[in-house]
């Protein structure tokens, strides 16, 4: 039913609908993250229909756009790039190809959006440049920035590399727990399980406030029953 009320969306609605729409079915695509299957008949629906809507935005911001116009361009470049769209992902590439001679590259107001596409889609290659750039960057902001984006990587293995990473000195503590909370996004189960196998590590990154909750939110995007029994158990025996 809720697929159905989504199709239902006309291509011709307000850009706040649409927004709103796309929006849900990136849920859906996140929640079935586990069947390949049903990710793949969603993206096909999610592309026939809310592609032609990017294609009229185009990728650039124009002058004088409303802002319903660039908030939706921003929202159907990230959903439409997550599934796989392959005209979001090729200028995705582009423009992260591009920094190597312009740095200014991905300067604008969707800066976040592509960097953000572009770490979850990353290959080790685009990994390694994005660390690349972390280590390089005298910029604090930019440098956490490209740090954190590393923990957003749906590949299982670079996820992995990201949370081994987070326990070293090179991140710094505040940015490293950023590392394992963006990796939880996409691998919940195993932010979890690292938290709990390096427990006094973990909670060392994290403001002493917030220790007691930190693992805890980890879990928010697993709908493993092993989880939770997870922190169950831990909670009876370490808090």
């Amino acid at each position: 039913p809720a697929l159905d009320l989504l199709n239902a969306v006309p291509a011709n609605a307000s850009q706040r609908v649409l927004e709103t729409a796309a929006g849900s079915f990136a849920g859906l695509y996140d929640l079935f993250r586990d069947n390949a299957a049903v990710q793949a008949k969603l993206a096909s629906i999610a592309n026939s229909r809310f592609a032609p809507a990017l294609k009229k935005l185009g990728f650039v911001q124009q002058q004088g756009e409303s802002t319903v116009d660039s908030n939706l361009r921003s929202a159907l470049i990230g959903v439409l790039g997550t599934m796989g769209n392959a005209d979001v992902n090729a200028e995705a590439t582009r423009l992260f190809a591009a920094l190597d001679e312009n740095p200014a590259a991905l300067d604008g107001p969707l800066r976040t959006t592509w960097l953000s596409l572009i770490a979850y889609n990353a290959d080790r290659a685009t990994w390694d440049k994005i660390r690349r750039l972390g280590q390089e960057s005298t910029n604090n902001v930019v440098r956490s920035t490209m740090y954190a984006l590393l923990g957003s990587a749906k590949d299982k293995d670079l996820a992995a590399e990201a949370l081994n990473l987070a326990l070293t000195d090179e991140p710094g503590k505040t940015t490293s727990a950023a590392i394992i909370g963006r990796v939880s996004g996409e691998h919940p189960e195993m932010a979890v399980d690292f938290a709990l196998a390096h427990e006094e590590a973990v909670l060392n990154l994290v403001d002493v406030s917030s220790r007691s909750e930190f693992i805890a939110q980890l879990a928010f995007g697993s709908d493993q029953a092993e989880t939770v029994k997870k922190l169950e158990n831990y909670a009876q025996t370490r808090l």
